[in-house]
């Protein structure tokens, strides 16, 4: 992996960062039981590869694209739990 590539990965990171942080303005992700600390979990994940991966992208890159998947996950669940009434 490249350093253009990480770059990629990693602003990508904070666009998903920035929307789950809107979420969690919403009353009804604010006051759920683990929506908040599972976002928290996330970001803290992200937030430490993104502040360690500066010395080595290689390895930390794919751990990232991890994590951008699992908030993607997690965005998606929220939305269609709450907004769309569906649990599946």
């Amino acid at each position: 992996m490249e350093i253009r590539e990480f770059s990629e990965i990693r602003n990508y990171h904070f666009q998903l960062v920035d929307g789950l942080n809107l979420l969690l303005c919403d009353p009804n992700v604010e006051t759920h039981d683990e929506f908040p600390l599972q976002i928290e979990s996330l970001k803290r994940s992200g937030a430490f590869i993104c502040m360690h991966a500066n010395e080595n992208y290689h390895k930390f890159g794919r751990r990232l694209e991890d994590v951008n998947e699992d908030l993607l996950v997690l965005t998606s669940y929220i939305v269609r739990h709450l907004y769309l009434n569906e649990d599946g």
